[in-house]
C-alpha cells in the first residue's frame, strides 16, 4: 500500500493541479493525503487522482468554502479517525487545532485502535517554521506527543525543514516543509506494517 502526503501547496491553483497530476502519473499510490494550506477545489480531485482515495486535512490557510466542499464530498478528515484498509488514520487540522486534538484524543480513549497513522497540520515537536503566535499551540503538544508515541508514524507540516525523527522504538515523526517547492512524502506500507519512507521532489 502506498500513501502520498503533500501539504502547503502552491497558492496558484493551476500549479497545484499540475503538481498533483504529475505525482499521480509518476508515483501511483493508493491514498493521497492533502495536509492543508492552499488545497485545490476538491470537486476536481476525483478526476485528477483517477479514482484513488483522498483525504483532506484542513490547514489554517485554507478557504472555508474548500473545507465545506471537502466535507460535503466526504473526504474531509478533521478531528476524527478514518479507516483505510488496515490503517486507522487520525486527523488533526489547522483550522481548529486544539478542538480537533480534543476530539481525536477522546475517540482514541474510547476505541481500541491498531496500526494508527496520525496526520497533524502542526508538528508535535518544537520545529515550527512560522511566527510566535503559533507557538501558543504548544499548549497541546504534550497531549499530541503522548498520542503520537502509540502510532506507527505521525505526518506533519509547518516545519522549518524536512525531517524524520524516531520518537521511540516503534514510532516516527515525519515532517514536510512544504510542497510549494516540489516536495512530497511517499510511504510504502508492507503487509507486516513496516514503513518505507521517501522524500521525493517533483516540480510542476
Amino acid at each position: 500500500m502506498r500513501i502520498i502526503y503533500v501539504a502547503r501547496l502552491y497558492p496558484i491553483e493551476y500549479l497545484t493541479i499540475r503538481f498533483l497530476s504529475k505525482l499521480v502519473g509518476k508515483l501511483g499510490g493508493d491514498l493521497m493525503v492533502l495536509g492543508g494550506d492552499y488545497t485545490p477545489d476538491p470537486s476536481v480531485l476525483s478526476r485528477l487522482l483517477r479514482g484513488r482515495e483522498v483525504i483532506v486535512v484542513p490547514g489554517d490557510e485554507d478557504d472555508v468554502a474548500i473545507t465545506k466542499i471537502s466535507r460535503d464530498l466526504g473526504i474531509l478528515c478533521s478531528g476524527n479517525i478514518r479507516e483505510f484498509r488496515e490503517l486507522s488514520i487520525a486527523c488533526i487540522g489547522g483550522i481548529d487545532f486544539m478542538q480537533d486534538l480534543k476530539k481525536v484524543t477522546k475517540e482514541l480513549s474510547n476505541t481500541k485502535v491498531t496500526n494508527l497513522l496520525i496526520i497533524t497540520h502542526y508538528p508535535p515537536i518544537n520545529q515550527l517554521s512560522i511566527g510566535l503566535k503559533y507557538r501558543l499551540l504548544n499548549a497541546g503538544v504534550k497531549e499530541l506527543l503522548t498520542m503520537c508515541s502509540s502510532a506507527l508514524a505521525t505526518l506533519c507540516t509547518h516545519v522549518s525543514s524536512n525531517f524524520v525523527k524516531l520518537l521511540n522504538s516503534d514510532s516516527l515523526i515525519i515532517g514536510l516543509s512544504g510542497s510549494y517547492n516540489g516536495w512530497c512524502i511517499i510511504i510504502d506500507v508492507s503487509k507486516s506494517k513496516e514503513l518505507v519512507i521517501r522524500y521525493i521532489r517533483l516540480l510542476p
